[in-house]
């Protein structure tokens, strides 16, 4: 049996509400559909980078989405957006994403920015040194990068290079938060169980960002009508930043 998520939040809420608090706050009806009538409008893919020179110039908000490969970014992407014709290409196999590639938000309200997966090399070394290179330049020369969604399998939990990554975002004082994809794959117990093991890993790491995390699962619209909303979020406070 599948897990019915809003019935596990409102019981992990419970189990987490002391200590660090681990799932986002929840969102009113209205913000929720306020921020899905947002993302439904002139959503359009723009521009692949290979290269440093061919990176988009850092001025219009950005939210990246990184990940080990295969780990669901392109399937976020396409959820979020909501368009019948897929905006992002999906693939089972894994390292597809080369390139760094930007879509913009709501006519060009902001930037989703698919990042080239981490953990797989399908081509040869001297590229995947090429990849690392570009994201990592990407990274720290990104003054209008508000946010970094840091995707995590659901099944496979967090691995070494996904806390490697966190600590590359830590050191650089890069905003981050986790989402958990996939979650529909799993049983109730299995959900529940890997988010104590989260809760349990961020108690234990001193960091100096919130420790929220959100789920993503293709059969529960609410996931990803909140992670509309946490983003939606964003863009205001980063709107009324730019007016300020």
């Amino acid at each position: 049996m599948k897990p019915a998520l809003p019935l596990i939040l409102d019981k992990l809420s419970r189990l987490f509400s002391t200590s660090s608090p681990l799932l986002p706050k929840s969102f009113s009806n209205s913000q929720l559909q306020k921020a899905t009538l947002f993302f439904s409008k002139n959503n359009q893919f723009s521009l692949s980078s290979s290269t440093i020179d061919s990176l988009k110039p850092p001025k219009t908000m950005e939210i990246a989405l990184a990940g080990r490969s295969n780990v669901g970014k392109s399937t976020i992407l396409n959820l979020l957006t909501g368009r019948k014709k897929k905006l992002a290409r999906t693939s089972n196999t894994p390292g597809r994403t080369q390139t760094i590639n930007f879509y913009s938000i709501h006519d060009e309200a902001f930037y989703l920015v698919d990042m080239p997966g981490y953990g797989y090399a399908r081509a040869s070394r001297s590229l995947s040194v090429a990849w690392n290179d570009l994201s990592y330049y990407y990274f720290l020369n990104r003054p209008n990068l508000r946010k970094v969604f840091l995707l995590v399998d659901s099944k496979a939990g967090m691995q070494v290079n996904d806390i490697d990554f966190m600590d590359f975002l830590e050191e650089h004082n890069l905003p981050h938060q986790i989402i958990m994809t996939k979650t529909d794959k799993l049983t109730q117990s299995q959900l529940e169980e890997r988010l104590v093991l989260m809760k349990t890993f961020f108690d234990c790491r001193q960091s100096k960002y919130p420790s929220e995390v959100l789920l993503s699962s293709k059969s529960d619209p609410n996931s990803i009508a909140t992670l509309k909303a946490v983003i939606y979020d964003l863009y205001q406070v980063s709107s009324e930043r730019v007016k300020g």
